[in-house]
């Protein structure tokens, strides 16, 4: 996605690069949860639904992918059936356990006492049935969820509130595991990124400080499938969802790495929650809601839903899913263009569901931020602004103006800064909040306020942090 595009740079990740031809391609059909329900109709359909006007340029999905935009009611009435079984499953599954099944009894056995169950990711509710099924009082149970999420303990041993008996049987058979810190950059402005391994997989987060807040940004799912022709996170494949418990890993990751536990107080080094990093949220609906309900639980890691954002391309089932079941939750839009035509360019789900569309789900939400990265020559021009005035004027919303970061291989070329001071007037003039989000090296130009990074208090605080860890090393 593009705000964390707008902190990545080419020396800092080594992504394998892709040839351009890759940006053509369309993304995840509307109904492709079809690809486990009926696996004949999808192969039918298969090359209907995901090749791009070119077939030979269209990405290929990993066998078994399946995309959570929560429409399964919809597919329901598409074909026709009473009964749908359960989207979770993959036709690799069967594979899998047909091969388990003619393993011998003692290997079987082995692999099953090794393996333990990850206490991050379960709900709260969750999580105290589990353990109140084997025989703990609700509020041992209680007492074990805030070690781990307002604590950050991550050894059993060190949870000294529990008895010994206690902790010795969460050792034998649970485990908390928030992934692998695989690499972990501070630059000078005190933006701090990371990449954090889930086994074979690895995904990127970046903390972004203010003066006011600090924001997190995570990803939702390994890869993209969205293709959008200006973003780099869209040359990379898809490769899966991300769990509940591996997206609610990246916010505990950090929190590890900033020293921010325990938590006191109201005082936050990681304050909001932006879901724009890798990924389309909309098409991994329950484990994001999952993650979110974990995130903001208030005996935990106190993150209030007011304070967490969720950026999706135009997926409008999951819109309208959004504002039914995540009330509170802030909407951010990927609009990007003011033309079905140019859109469909640059962010191909446009061509599944149009601008028009995509803005009467918005109605179900109080208040949209637009996401609008500038591109020179693209959709920068003043006829532009006027359109996009025109298209949100009905809308209580804030519309993001985001710098194009260039990219190696990348065709585009970010918009001169008088055009963006102009288009932001523009928008301005007709009483929309429209900041510039400009690289954080430039700072605020546009408030005329002269602010160094040097008199950023997060700034201070993470280099002394680095600088202590260097030192440890």
């Amino acid at each position: 996605m593009e705000v964390m595009h707008a902190w990545r740079t080419s020396a800092t990740f080594s992504f394998s690069t892709r040839r351009l031809q890759s940006f053509r391609s369309v993304l995840v059909p509307r109904h492709s949860s079809v690809a486990t329900l009926a696996p004949s109709l999808w192969q039918t359909h298969k090359r209907k639904w995901c090749t791009a006007s070119n077939p030979a340029i269209a990405k290929p999905l990993p066998p078994g992918f399946v995309p959570d935009d929560g429409s399964v009611e919809s597919t329901r009435r598409m074909l026709g059936l009473d009964q749908i079984s359960s989207c979770t499953s993959s036709p690799t599954t069967t594979t899998t356990e047909s091969t388990t099944a003619t393993a011998s009894p003692e290997s079987t056995s082995k692999h099953e006492e090794k393996k333990k169950t990850n206490l991050v990711g379960l709900t709260y509710q969750e999580f105290e049935d589990t353990l109140v099924e084997r025989g703990w009082r609700v509020d041992q149970a209680k007492q074990a969820w805030i070690c781990i999420y307002d604590r950050g303990i991550t050894e059993f041993d060190n949870m000294l509130e529990l008895s010994k008996a206690c902790r010795a049987a969460l050792a034998a058979d649970y485990e908390i595991d928030y992934g692998q810190t695989q690499f972990d950059h501070l630059s000078a402005d005190g933006t701090r990124k990371w990449m954090v391994g889930f086994g074979k997989s690895a995904v990127e987060s970046v903390f972004i400080p203010e003066t006011t807040r600090g924001t997190l940004c995570v990803s939702s799912q390994v890869g993209c499938t969205m293709s959008c022709s200006f973003c780099h996170t869209g040359t990379q494949p898809i490769e899966r969802n991300l769990t509940a418990g591996e997206i609610v890993s990246q916010l505990m990751q950090a929190r590890l790495h900033l020293r921010e536990f325990p938590l006191r107080g109201t005082g936050r080094i990681v304050s909001n929650i932006v879901f724009m990093g890798q990924g389309e949220p909309g098409y991994n609906w329950r484990n994001v809601a999952k993650a979110i309900d974990i995130i903001s639980d208030g005996r935990g890691c106190k993150i209030g839903k007011a304070k967490i954002t969720i950026s999706t391309s135009g997926v409008v089932p999951f819109i309208y899913r959004m504002a039914k079941d995540l009330k509170g939750v802030q909407l951010a839009i990927s609009l990007h263009a003011v033309r079905d035509s140019l859109r469909n360019e640059l962010v191909p789900i446009n061509k599944q569901y149009p601008i028009a569309e995509m803005l009467e789900a918005c109605r179900a939400h109080r208040r949209v931020a637009f996401e609008y990265v500038m591109l020179q020559g693209v959709n920068d021009s003043e006829a532009d602004a006027h359109d996009l005035v025109k298209l949100i004027k009905d809308f209580q919303c804030v519309v993001n103006l985001i710098p194009f970061n260039a990219w190696p291989g990348s065709i585009y070329e970010c918009s001169s800064r008088e055009q963006i001071e102009k288009f932001a007037d523009i928008l301005i003039a007709a009483n929309i909040h429209a900041p510039i989000r400009w690289p954080r090296t430039l700072f605020s130009v546009r408030l005329r306020t002269v602010v160094t990074h040097r008199n950023n208090l997060f700034y201070d605080l993470f280099s002394f942090l680095h600088k202590q860890k260097q030192k440890q090393k």
